[in-house]
């Protein structure tokens, strides 16, 4: 299937200069007024121009363009153009990828004066003037743009069909398979009528042959030889189907009443929208629309009004229509509609008063630039699921559950607000060694990412990964202390000279008890300084639940801790207060 693969946007509302890649399923997410909806919109005006005001125009006093790569233009997709818009296509495209540009000078200049460019990879490698016939060809590769609002019509929309409407467009492609199963049963039914009332019917109706002979005969009087006739043309299928809408009607409450859908909830308008969505992905799936060229489906906030359930069906029918002719992009603030196999593709959209609106890299984009493929799988598998980083300026990593459970918890009373209120994603990964790697991916997409790791982390993963030097010498003097307990029995040592797991005690409470020698703690506590340097915090006494002061990982004492914290409001009560405190400043530093 073709689609746009990118496009670049100059001036345009809420957008200074930045571009856009694009797949065939294409989540936007972003806080509130950071453009993406202006996004969708560039992207519907590069295919279907209309004039933009001057309140389109981010600087007034420039000129605005949208620009467009088209690709996965291959043969068969050729092959399902009329001839005349193929000839003059088919030389400008290479490699199956087209791009054309669109530019208005000045706010308010009509669509004629709108200029749309080819770029000429094959001989110029130049933006050039379209040659004639080719905007034409354009909109026979992408027939239709179909924009769903966030709900400022949604009423009136469902209510009625008109060519620029939501429902009308949506009509327009469910009804299709109609237009071919009932266009010749039409015809012919009309036939007979169409022999009395058209001009030259044979059958022609005696009230309008008397009318008639009025017209000829004023006619004759003054022109000579000329003649008219009386003429009702009757309605084809397209006529009749320019009128099809949706009726609504309730039978919960013991009536039966059919109307528009003014009188409705936003829920039930959204859900009549989204219910033609999801008819026409059953449409597509089924093989039963016309699929030779692609149509776009631009929506804003699919989710809006609708609850989970409806969501998840919103999601499905969105996802059969990207895989069946349609190139789907919306914005959304749920993470419902994204599954782990988008979540590399979907653009998080900022915006700032230097730059405006921009894109940050997607995860697919850096993982191609970090390389290593087959180390990167299971941590971007890992991130993919997660999905809290796409909603979030800063992302928080952490090893265990009990920081998932806890954690924000602590954030909130010390802070006396949400970690998603500071816009803060905490995300839990299987294992310390995914750590890294998975902060290395996020700090790429340009977001800014903290760890938390228990001590364990300093002398194992850190030192293994080159965050510490391999000779240093502290590490020498580390395991001479573990050497020295571990022939007081406190712990059995691995092979690498750290605790390990044994009849004694777990790997974990090894570690702990190592952070109670005083000459241990002393050193590590200059590990800790060091690693937060590099964004990392460890949990110096070993673990969180060290510092809290429970006992294991069960989620009985976790929901004991959480009771206790709520009832004191505070962290008085904690045996290490002051370090938990500082762990929440060092995440909002």
């Amino acid at each position: 299937m073709h689609q746009i693969s990118e496009i670049s946007v100059v001036n345009f509302k809420a957008i200074r200069s930045a571009n856009f890649k694009f797949s065939s399923y294409t989540p936007l997410v972003g806080y509130n007024n950071a453009g993406k909806s202006s996004i969708l919109q560039a992207l519907s005006w590069v295919i279907s121009p209309s004039s933009i005001p001057k309140s389109g125009f981010n600087d007034f006093d420039q000129q605005l363009s949208v620009s467009a790569t088209v690709s996965g233009i291959s043969e068969r997709v050729l092959d399902g153009l009329a001839s005349n818009h193929r000839t003059k296509i088919e030389p400008l495209i290479q490699n199956e990828i087209l791009s054309f540009r669109r530019t208005q000078l000045v706010p308010g200049a009509p669509v004629s004066q709108i200029r749309l460019e080819i770029f000429d990879a094959i001989t110029a490698n130049d933006w050039i003037p379209s040659p004639t016939g080719i905007s034409a060809a354009l909109s026979a590769l992408f027939p239709e743009v179909i924009e769903v609002g966030a709900m400022e019509n949604a009423a009136e929309d469902v209510g009625k069909n008109t060519s620029t409407s939501t429902i009308g467009k949506l009509i327009k492609q469910i009804v299709d398979p109609v237009r071919l199963q009932y266009s010749a049963q039409i015809e012919a039914s009309l036939a007979p009528i169409a022999q009395q009332l058209s001009a030259r019917g044979n059958n022609k109706n005696q009230k309008l042959l008397e009318v008639d002979a009025v017209i000829e005969g004023y006619l004759e009087s003054f022109f000579p030889g000329m003649s008219a006739k009386t003429h009702i043309p009757m309605p084809d299928i397209d006529d009749i189907l320019k009128k099809a809408t949706i009726r609504v009607s309730e039978t919960r409450y013991g009536d039966d009443l059919e109307g528009d859908a003014a009188s409705m909830g936003h829920g039930a308008q959204r859900s009549v929208q989204i219910a033609l969505i999801n008819a026409l992905a059953q449409i597509r799936r089924g093989g039963l629309g016309v699929m030779d060229r692609t149509i776009l489906l631009l929506v804003d906030e699919p989710e809006l009004y609708l609850h989970p359930q409806a969501i998840a069906v919103v999601k499905t029918a969105l996802k059969q229509l990207s895989q069946n002719g349609f190139q789907v992009a919306f914005t959304t603030h749920t993470g419902e509609l994204i599954g782990s196999d988008d979540a590399s593709k979907t653009l998080i959209i900022r915006r700032n008063a230097d730059d405006g609106c921009r894109c940050l890299p997607t995860m697919e984009e850096v993982a191609a630039i970090i390389g290593d493929a087959g180390q990167q799988a299971d941590t971007l598998f890992e991130l993919s699921n997660s999905k809290e980083f796409l909603f979030s300026d800063r992302v928080v990593l952490v090893e265990g559950r009990t920081e998932t459970v806890i954690f924000p918890h602590i954030y909130h009373a010390v802070n006396r607000r949400s970690l998603a209120e500071s816009r803060v994603g905490l995300i839990k990964l299987d294992g310390s060694g995914s750590l890294k790697k998975a902060g290395d991916v996020l700090r790429a997409m340009g977001l800014e990412v903290k760890i938390i790791a228990d001590l364990d982390y300093v002398f194992r993963t850190a030192r293994q990964n080159g965050m510490l030097g391999v000779t240093d010498e502290r590490f020498y003097e580390i395991r001479s202390i573990c050497s020295r307990l571990a022939d007081k029995g406190c712990f059995v040592l691995a092979d690498d000279g750290f605790p390990k797991k044994s009849k004694i005690c777990s790997a974990e409470q090894g570690f702990a008890r190592l952070a109670q020698d005083a000459d241990a703690s002393a050193i590590i506590d200059t590990f800790v300084e060091d690693l937060q340097e590099m964004h990392i915090w460890i949990w110096s006494r070993g673990s969180i639940e060290d510092h809290i002061g429970i006992e294991g990982k069960s989620l009985t004492a976790q929901r004991q801790f959480v009771q206790n914290l709520q009832q004191s409001n505070d962290l008085s009560f904690l045996p290490e207060a002051a370090s938990i405190s500082e762990a929440v400043a060092f995440i909002d530093r």
